[in-house]
């Protein structure tokens, strides 16, 4: 471990939303949108961190940051749609640092919905759904794609920035998106895809990637496509037997997947070139990838009960052991 008065890690958080700067010394709650909970995976009382909250008008603050104490920075800044101001503070703010940046800022800055879209195109056995933004009152836009044949139908709607399965609608035509848009923020259009299996029910994986390690999250089973992990109790208690294959798919994780799977999984770790972000995806009865979304915003808590659902808790440990080994290597200047 690197010694002396280089001893510890800078956590970068801030959101657009903020405007006031909030110093470490302060001791208050600083509520941001768009940011990792991956740096829980360490233990909250570790003493080795600073928070160091950067909000969009940092520049125009009479403080600044000296980083020059901190052997690492960790980004936790890390929704390209939510916060590009903050992201680009955080990208003068690191200019000339020395040590290791993890998700560095200009890097998060590619991984807006709909860049994500071309950045994964072309990989071997994974569908990319069509993926367009409209800009906020865009309906001359949005008239402009759907000239270029841009839009596909049925198509999935949904404000910029938006997380944890929140859509405007799921849209059969052109009139229906329109009255659909955002009046607030950019929107994004994406492709639907049928991604059910062939017993009729909807499975959605979630799988990390941390320091280039595919760790497994969880398995969703849903009877609509908008599968989310707040509708589980209800599914189980309607399909009692599917405890068993989402407690074998905790206990095998990465083991469960065709190798045809983790090299699509690989390739796409490749792509990003990010330190730790998470994936969604389904499976297609012909054993191709369909993507829902990847970014480093990904949440990876809370958990089920461990009271009712103990195998549950069996991904967290090697999450775990891979964000300690890629926050060690970090500071250590690997």
């Amino acid at each position: 471990m690197t010694t002396g008065n280089i001893r510890k890690l800078g956590y970068l958080i801030g959101s657009d939303q903020n405007d006031r700067l909030v110093l470490p010394n302060r001791k208050e709650r600083i509520n941001v949108v768009g940011a990792t909970d991956l740096h829980d995976l360490r233990p909250p009382d570790t003493g080795d961190y600073d928070l160091l909250h950067v909000p969009k008008s940092y520049f125009r603050q009479p403080v600044r940051y000296d980083l020059k104490p901190y052997r690492c920075l960790l980004n936790c800044v890390t929704d390209a749609d939510s916060n590009p101001k903050v992201l680009a503070n955080l990208g003068k703010l690191v200019k000339g640092y020395k040590g290791r940046i993890l998700n560095r800022p200009e890097a998060i800055e590619k991984t807006s919905r709909d860049r994500v879209a071309s950045l994964l195109a072309g990989i071997d056995d994974l569908v990319v759904p069509a993926t367009a933004r409209i800009p906020r009152g865009g309906t001359g836009a949005l008239k402009r794609l759907s000239e270029r044949g841009a839009l596909q139908y049925p198509a999935i709607v949904r404000a910029a920035g938006s997380h944890s399965g929140e859509i405007l609608g799921l849209c059969g035509d052109l009139e229906q998106i329109g009255r659909c848009l955002s009046p607030t923020s950019d929107t994004i259009v994406t492709q639907f895809v049928d991604y059910r299996s062939t017993d009729g029910i909807f499975r959605k994986f979630r799988v990390f990637v941390i320091g280039g390690r595919l760790v497994f999250r969880h398995i969703v089973f849903s009877e609509q496509w908008n599968a989310h992990v707040r509708d589980r109790e209800a599914f189980l208690r309607k399909h009692p037997d599917m405890l068993t294959e989402w407690q074998s798919w905790c206990e095998e994780e990465l083991s469960k997947f065709s190798d045809r799977t983790l090299r699509v999984l690989e390739r796409i770790a490749e792509r990003f070139g990010l330190d730790f972000f998470g994936i969604d995806f389904g499976l297609l009865p012909d054993g191709r990838v369909v993507l829902f979304e990847a970014n480093a915003t990904m949440s990876f808590f809370p958990f089920p009960s461990a009271e009712h659902y103990p195998f549950a808790m069996k991904p967290l440990a090697p999450a775990q052991h891979a964000f300690r080994t890629l926050i060690d290597g970090a500071a250590d200047g690997h």
